[in-house]
């Protein structure tokens, strides 16, 4: 099996699993999702959590439509606002503990994926 073949078959396995990728499952709906789930994670673990403005500005999509995205992932625990440390005005995105397990459980899948090429 070649490694474009691997990739196709661990996608589409990721793509069925429900119960162990449901964050995996959101955040693939549009490239917005995506990208909006990439801003916080590297955020998380920069240490240096990204707000609203800072989100719009990279996603490039309206207000109200990155709300309505962190919104939801909120309802389904995946993501939560926090207030900045040094201005409570503020709102900042945080994952949560299982968005963060599985985004690296994500990336770890992966990692050896990668490893067997």
């Amino acid at each position: 099996m070649n490694h474009y073949l691997a990739y196709a078959e661990f996608r589409i396995a990721k793509h069925r699993a429900k119960p162990t990728s449901e964050t995996f499952r959101y955040f693939r709906q549009t490239v917005h999702h995506s990208v909006l789930w990439m801003i916080v994670m590297r955020g998380h673990y920069v240490q240096k959590l990204p707000s609203l403005k800072e989100c719009i500005n990279e996603v490039k999509i309206s207000k109200d439509t990155v709300r309505k995205i962190i919104n939801g992932a909120e309802a389904k625990g995946y993501l939560e606002w926090r207030s900045a440390p040094n201005d409570r005005r503020k709102k900042l995105i945080a994952p949560t503990r299982q968005c963060i397990a599985e985004f690296e459980s994500l990336v770890d899948a992966y990692s050896k994926l990668l490893q067997g090429f």
